[in-house]
């Protein structure tokens, strides 16, 4: 059994009203401080491969010389929570 509304039972100002609702990103990106940067973002700089600077990244944390923090940026697919990393 179908549950689906009838298209006739939808106005244009419900149906624009959705659109522009849903066109906007429910989270916000966040802004980025200074001295943070994404291990893409490294490896583009040192053109190197990124999954050689991830390990870097993840020895220079374990060893307590870098820091890691998510923050929510626009990505082509919308707003999501990225690492990102800064030397302490």
């Amino acid at each position: 059994m179908s549950h689906k509304k009838s298209a006739k039972n939808v106005t244009d100002s419900d149906l624009s009203a959705w659109c522009a609702a849903l066109a906007e990103p429910s989270i916000a990106a966040e802004a980025v401080p200074e001295g943070w940067f994404t291990a893409a973002h490294l490896a583009a700089e040192m053109r190197l491969d990124i999954s050689t600077v991830s390990q870097r990244i993840r020895r220079k944390i374990e060893a307590g010389q870098a820091e890691s923090r998510r923050f929510r940026i626009v990505t082509g697919r919308g707003v999501y929570p990225v690492p990102h990393y800064r030397l302490k």
